[in-house]
């Protein structure tokens, strides 16, 4: 209680600090409901601030608290909750998504893209006229660049597999709790459905939504 009100006060540095420290104290205790609350809680301030990595909120704080409530939701009388925690991770994972799609359709990023395809162009006629010599002294004198071009085009294409790996995952961690969230409850109905279905009709052809909405139809 008194985090919250230290976050309720705007104190909110001083609340995920006060609530680490009783993360810390309660992980060994029997009191999964309190525990459970106060993941979710903290999962919830830490995604608002952006004070963890996205992997630390999703898999210390949210997945945890979620896990905790299937295994003992019943029995702690916080199967409501459920719900909840799946569309508080889902709109998370949602902002993420969003927020890496502008950026992968912004103009920087064209302009970025348009400059690693330069690269690599050049890397191509560089590396043809670097096998073409036959003078090994040149050749020798030549391979540091080559090497350099090579280390800046292969940065470049870790960057875009890393944005792209984090676009699709984010997609997917938001589809997949938006889904659990309406397993599990109907006060985000509506809601879920709207982002779901702007998700579906905004990537018509991502194999792994495709093959949730079928599964959800199949469901009836």
């Amino acid at each position: 209680e008194e985090a919250k009100i230290l976050w309720l006060q705007g104190e909110q540095e001083k609340a995920i600090t006060l609530a680490g420290k009783l993360k810390d104290e309660l992980k060994d205790q029997t009191n999964t409901k309190l525990y459970s609350n106060l993941l979710y809680t903290t999962g919830k301030w830490l995604a608002e601030t952006q004070a963890e990595s996205r992997d630390v909120i999703f898999n210390s704080y949210m997945k945890r608290s979620i896990k905790i409530l299937q295994d003992n939701g019943n029995k702690i009388g916080q199967s409501h909750k459920l719900c909840e925690a799946h569309f508080v991770l889902a709109k998370y994972a949602d902002k993420l998504y969003n927020r890496l799609a502008e950026k992968i359709k912004g103009d920087e990023w064209e302009v970025s893209n348009s400059i690693r395809d330069e690269k690599k162009r050049e890397l191509e006629n560089f590396r043809k006229s670097y096998n073409a010599l036959k003078d090994e002294k040149k050749k020798n004198d030549l391979r540091g660049a080559l090497s350099r071009l090579q280390r800046q085009v292969d940065l470049d294409k870790e960057e875009t597999d890393s944005i792209t790996r984090d676009t699709n995952y984010s997609l997917r961690t938001a589809v997949d709790h938006y889904l659990l969230c309406i397993r599990n409850g109907d006060a985000y109905d509506t809601r879920v459905t709207f982002r779901i279905c702007s998700l579906w009709f905004n990537n018509p052809t991502h194999d792994f939504i495709n093959n949730r909405i079928t599964d959800l139809i199949s469901r009836g």
